[in-house]
């Protein structure tokens, strides 16, 4: 009997340690915020944005696509231009990007971290439509997008 219990507790035990997401929010990369940070090119416009005047600062990524990355800075939605990012970095891996590197290559970069599955970690892997973008605007109490680019 004692045996039969103690197989049966490793057994539960080994069962609940390989849960790798847990039932906790603080779990899941999407749902504990700013977890990405990034560098923009100095001399980049960011005159726009309300009380922040630092070119590095963290932020959730919501969306990337050809455009740039859509992103959420202190409630406040922005596209960031991949011409205006030096550096980024979601959680521990790290991209640098050069003065040479297209949009494309950095997109790409980008896209490939976690050996491909960083579309899995955005909130919006499926892309950000017109009217998804119309709410989230509304709900942050924005009148438009942010944008910004290094030109």
């Amino acid at each position: 009997m004692k045996g039969y219990l103690l197989i049966m507790m490793m057994a539960l035990g080994t069962l609940l340690s390989g849960c790798k997401t847990g039932a906790a929010p603080r779990h899941y990369y999407k749902a504990t915020g700013p977890i990405a940070e990034m560098q923009l090119k100095m001399g980049t416009d960011i005159s726009m944005l309300t009380r922040k005047s630092k070119y590095f600062w963290p932020h959730e990524l919501l969306a990337f696509d050809d455009d740039g990355l859509l992103i959420r800075v202190e409630n406040q939605l922005i596209l960031v231009e991949y011409d205006a990012m030096v550096r980024y970095k979601h959680r521990s891996i790290r991209a640098i990007f050069t003065k040479n590197q297209t949009a494309g290559a950095i997109r790409s970069e980008i896209a490939n971290m976690y050996n491909g599955g960083m579309a899995f970690l955005v909130r919006y892997p499926q892309g950000v439509s017109d009217q998804l973008l119309k709410g989230l605007l509304e709900v942050y109490g924005q009148e438009e997008i942010i944008k910004i680019s290094s030109k």
